[in-house]
């Protein structure tokens, strides 16, 4: 039997991770339809129930709160490592580190994702057929030139091409989803690092993080480079303050910085996680 990957093995640990924690995941994912909910009649009564959910509110729901579960669950896949006992029981366990990686990636951020695309989904479509028609009830129609305006129901939103005819908003999206898998790919990382109270430490890690980085452009900008300003495009061109000219950086370093950018640092955390978790011994 390979001691680094077996596929029964492998198998054999994902339904034991089911059976242990399935109870915790249908709660939560019962109490996670609960707040959807109430977020969509809540946002319909601010509305003076005119108007169900629009594409908006759909969108800001859906990518809000992926980030924030995805983000909170990630940071639990290795809480069991963060009490001795448990520790012990899940070191323990007759698979390689390999596999127990794999199992947290295969629920944390596969079958996570899915599963929040699914029930996200059911609820926005249950709520739409509810609220449009009491909507249309309370709809008052209003002149527009010489005919009275009609209800328009609010369909359901395509959250990955909300925008049929503007491709860039719709690769803004793009985007937005793969900051996404970074972001919880740090979280997941933070579970392995960070044995006790890791969400908290991984979010005070990030915002210092994030404020080195902008000390460091800050001081690229105010002492290294000459005055200006960076221009319509982030970092990649740069505008010369007192003389004609804009410094760009080649096309094919922005191009080798935005593929990093996209889809290197999630795997990266997910390989620092796995060296991370070889070091854990019973």
């Amino acid at each position: 039997m390979n001691q680094v990957f077996d596929f029964s093995r492998f198998r054999l640990l994902a339904a034991r991770h089911w059976i242990e924690n399935r109870q915790r995941y249908l709660l939560s994912l019962g109490a996670f339809a609960g707040l959807l909910i109430l977020w969509f009649i809540f946002a319909f009564l601010l509305q003076g129930s005119h108007e169900a959910q629009n594409l908006y509110v759909q969108l800001g729901t859906f990518y809000f709160g992926l980030f924030v579960t995805g983000s909170l669950y990630a940071s639990t896949l290795f809480s069991s490592l963060a009490a001795k006992p448990t520790a012990i029981n899940y070191l323990s366990v007759p698979a390689s580190h390999l596999e127990k990686m794999l199992i947290a990636l295969l629920y944390g951020v596969v079958l996570f994702f899915l599963t929040y695309l699914v029930i996200f989904y059911v609820v926005d479509f249950l709520m739409l057929q509810i609220l449009n028609p009491i909507a249309a009830r309370n709809y008052h129609p209003y002149d527009v030139g010489n005919k009275l305006s009609e209800f328009e129901p609010q369909t359901l939103v395509n959250v990955f091409r909300p925008f049929r005819e503007n491709r860039y908003d719709n690769q803004n999206f793009y985007y937005l989803l793969m900051v996404y898998f970074t972001l919880q790919s740090t979280f997941l990382a933070g579970s392995v690092f960070f044995t006790r109270f890791s969400f908290i430490k991984t979010v005070i890690t990030l915002l210092v993080f994030s404020f080195l980085v902008f000390v460091l452009v800050f001081i690229l900008v105010e002492v290294v480079i000459p005055k200006g300003g960076f221009s319509g495009a982030g970092l990649v061109k740069y505008q010369l303050g007192y003389e004609s000219g804009v410094i760009t950086l080649p096309e094919s370093m922005f191009t080798v910085f935005r593929y990093i950018g996209l889809y290197a640092f999630a795997p990266a955390f997910w390989v620092a996680s796995y060296f991370k978790l070889k070091e854990k011994e019973v």
